[in-house]
Formats: structure tokens, sequence, C-alpha cells
């Protein structure tokens, strides 16, 4: 395994389009390193979030890490800078996610969508803003940015999603915390989600 810190702004996968990916930039690594086989990531994070993303460095082991994502033992917890003030104390969300027939890039809920479940927890609250962990059971689209929209916080600079704009640093949502065997790594907070 391997874990990489993925800015926001770079793609997890090559679209097509944009060769400079976090895979590829953990290939190159690799590479240097005498690495035989590439890396593949086992799950990836948004275009415009930040975070840690595990990847499996031996094919052998894909199948291994695949089975463990889809039946969620890898744990996963982010940070998010939200509007308002939250004082959210281990509170279970539960939502049915599906995709917005009237808009292709946004994810709603609905009754026919797929079960998403986090637990949400204030860390700090600010004048206008509250910073606040999300540990999700679940890996729907959109997800969390969902579920803080569904419940009038949405995120900082998500304007899919009603998040106010308040600079050009990308959405403030963080993979923050991944465990999983014997990997257990916390990143640290990026300067950008400190406020006043």
């Amino acid at each position: 395994m391997i874990v990489a810190f993925k800015p926001p702004f770079l793609l997890v996968h090559d679209d097509g389009n944009n060769q400079d990916t976090l895979q590829a930039r953990v290939n190159g690594y690799l590479q240097l390193n005498q690495n035989k086989y590439p890396a593949q990531a086992i799950h990836r994070i948004d275009y415009e979030t930040s975070g840690l993303v595990l990847f499996c460095k031996h094919p052998f082991f894909q199948a291994y890490c695949d089975k463990n994502m889809e039946e969620h033992h890898i744990k996963k917890e982010y940070i998010a800078l939200v509007q308002g003030h939250t004082n959210y104390k281990n509170k279970k969300i539960i939502s049915n996610i599906a995709r917005d027939r009237h808009n292709a890039k946004k994810m709603i809920i609905h009754p026919n969508g797929k079960e998403s479940v986090s637990i949400f927890n204030t860390l700090k609250n600010y004048k206008d803003y509250s910073l606040i962990q999300v540990t999700i059971l679940t890996g729907r689209k959109h997800q969390i940015r969902v579920q803080c929209a569904s419940l009038k916080h949405p995120i900082l600079n998500d304007s899919l999603y009603g998040g106010k704009k308040i600079d050009n640093t990308g959405l403030l949502l963080q993979s923050h915390h991944i465990q999983f065997n014997d990997v257990d790594i916390t990143c640290p907070q990026e300067k950008r989600f400190i406020r006043k």
C-alpha cells in the first residue's frame, strides 16, 4: 500500500484530458524507487477536494483492497469548513442519494437513491463557519457535500450545492484520516481551513 496526499485541483485518475494526475505522480515516484508494478487508487476524491488517497502497489492485492473498500473496512474521515454554526456530537446522518436527472454533475437526496451513512462531529465554531469532522460509513458520490447541504450547512466554496464562495482555494473538504489494517495515517490540516 501507499498513501498519497492530493492537493485541490488535481484529478485522482486520468479523464482523457489531463495526464497530470495523482495516480501519474504516485507511479512516477514508485518507478524512481524501482517498484515493478503501477499502483492503482483504491478510492477517489473530488477534483477540488484535498487529502489522503490509498493506493495498492501490487496487482495481486488489488481484489483484496477493492473487496475491503466495498465492505467498508477502510475507515475514512474528512474535515470540512461549512457555513453557519453547528453543534454535532456523533450525529448519524442517513440519506438516500441518487443522481440528479436535471443536472448530470449533481447528486440529490431521493427515496430511490442508495443509502448513505455518515457520522458528523463539530470540531470548532468560527464567527460565520464551523469546522466539522465527517466519518463516512458508505462511499457515495458527493456524499458529504449532499448531506451538508441537506443540513443547511453547505461546504464553503461548493457552489454546486449552495456553498458560499469565500476564496479560490478549492472546496473546503479534506480527506483527513485513513485507517486500514496496519495503515493509520492522519494528515495535517491545511492552512486554507484556518479561519478567524
